[in-house]
Order: C-alpha cells, then structure tokens, then sequence
C-alpha cells in the first residue's frame, strides 16, 4: 500500500490509510462484488492437496541410549546425553528409559533427567530418588514449569547417583524425544 508524503518546512502531511476517499479509492468492495469461495481443508486432500506445513521434514523423534556406572553420592555420572541435531530448534521430551544393576544390598540411586536450554542453564526435568530398580518417566511424570517463556531445549542429560559413596552399580537409559 502507498503512503504519500508531503514535506514542507517542518509540516509533515500524511494521506492516512483510514483516509476513507484515500483507502475507499484502492479497495471498491461492493455488495454486488463476487468473493471467492474458499475450498475446505479435506477438498483440498481430495484433489490430491497437501498441508501447508511438511511436518516430516520439520520435525521427527530422535533417540538416544547409554550404559556406565554410576556417579557416586554427591556427584551424579551423565549416561546419556541427546542433543538437537543442526537445522532443528528444539528438543521435546518424551520418554526415559532407564535400568540398573549392580546395586549393593541397600543401595539406592537417584535419576536426574535434566535440560540444558538455550542460554546455557541446566534444569531439572525429572528427579526420582530411592530407587532400586529401571522404569520408565514418561512426558507427564516431566517438570514443565522451568522450560517456559520461549526457552529451547538444546540437550537432555540422563545422570545416576549412588546413595553410596563408593559403587560398581552400572546403569543404562534410553533418551526419546520429538525434534523440532
């Protein structure tokens, strides 16, 4: 759309396009004027049409698995880390599988499934403690709260602590999670 200026001096003059003889000139819309009609989303598959947006190529899961021993009281060893691949933005997580064995008669571990985002802070996801055995952390069993107001999820880190100072316990984890 053309504005056009007017410079005098120090006046300036602008033709506003709420202007109705300005803007009624450019745009003569009447009722006897015919507007198209749109076809439907599902007319559009119909005819062989596709969506605007090729989710394929902008998104897809990406996973990833490790196994190591693990860190001692105090000082969690990283098994398994995800991070976002280039070209993609952001890592979703869905999924943790984890295990262990080795585990000393009243030993117990601590999982921390954290986030490193985009400004470099590390966030933690998921911390369940006192466990003696794997499971699974689904999307729902995550901490939401600390990746919000347009923060990225750069990497996703699956860490094991003994509750012992000193361990042979190995643990294993498998990391999923949606790429975009």
């Amino acid at each position: 759309m053309t504005v056009r200026r007017l410079v005098k001096h120090d006046d300036l003059d602008l033709t506003s396009i709420a202007d109705p003889n300005a803007h009624g000139a450019r745009h003569n819309v009447g009722a006897e004027d015919e507007i198209p009609d749109l076809a439907s989303h599902a007319s559009r598959h119909d005819r062989g049409g596709a969506d605007p947006l090729d989710w394929a190529a902008l998104s897809h899961f990406r996973k990833a698995s490790g196994s190591g021993t693990i860190g001692v009281s105090g000082s969690p060893a990283t098994i398994v880390e995800l991070v976002v691949e280039a070209n993609y933005y952001n890592l979703i997580p869905l999924e943790v599988d984890y295990d262990i064995s080795g585990l000393a008669t009243g030993e117990t571990f601590t999982l921390h499934v954290t986030a490193v985002l985009d400004d470099g802070s590390e966030v933690t996801l998921a911390n369940p403690s006192g466990l003696s055995a794997g499971g699974t952390l689904r999307a729902g069993d995550f901490d939401w709260s600390a990746i919000g107001d347009g923060r990225r999820v750069e990497r996703i880190r699956v860490k094991f602590e003994s509750s012992a100072t000193s361990t042979s316990a190995t643990g294993s984890a498998t990391v999923v999670a949606l790429q975009l």
